[in-house]
């Protein structure tokens, strides 16, 4: 009698998105123990692989994938404040993006989503995401199911504070973040002085 034994063991996407949120934490670990310089050049590629991760989801799952940031302030939790994302997707065609595909991530050191110089695809509302309050929105960037973004946009990190629920930034000299390409492709950039258009 011939049997075959089903073993446990990891498919290619689990392996794939293990692989993609180690190198986001490897990256921000290190580079937020440097400088405010290499902090924010840290936080500019933890945020490159999230991305990137994002941008797997969507391949690996055949459908839209939305990589979110929290631009609600909330008194009760400022430190969510343009600091963490986290990626969701659609079971409905896109009539609601409430599937939340992986934990909160929160930029390191004093780096924050620059959201007036960013060009993120949208703004959304997602009531009853695990982790937001009920009047949260969200900016997003989209990618579709075969890795390309809805449309080119840019993501700006900034080393700042937040007063009384304004951000303020402390050197607008010092600004860093990447394209995203219409194809998924990023290329990082260092301002000084104005954002470059891609």
């Amino acid at each position: 009698m011939n049997s075959r034994s089903n073993k446990a063991g990891f498919s290619l996407i689990e392996l794939l998105v293990v692989m993609a949120i180690l190198g986001v934490m490897a990256v921000a670990g290190a580079m937020a123990l440097g400088g405010s310089s290499k902090s924010l050049q840290g936080a500019a590629a933890a945020a490159s692989s999230f991305f990137g991760l994002a941008r797997t989801e969507a391949i690996l799952r055949g459908s839209p994938v939305r990589l979110i940031i929290d631009t609600t302030y909330d008194s009760a939790k400022p430190d969510n404040y343009r600091r963490r994302m986290t990626i969701v997707g659609t079971t409905n065609g896109g009539a609601s993006w409430d599937q939340q595909l992986a934990r909160w991530t929160t930029l390191p050191g004093t780096a924050f989503f620059n959201s007036d110089m960013s060009r993120p695809h949208g703004k959304v509302a997602i009531p009853g995401l695990a982790g937001a309050g009920s009047g949260s929105s969200f900016d997003y960037y989209e990618f579709n199911p075969n890795g390309q973004a809805s449309g080119s946009a840019q993501f700006v990190i900034s080393s700042g504070a937040v007063n009384g629920g304004t951000f303020q930034e402390r050197d607008a000299a010092a600004r860093y973040g990447f394209f995203i390409h219409k194809m998924g492709k990023q290329t990082f950039f260092a301002d000084s002085g104005s954002i470059p258009t891609p």
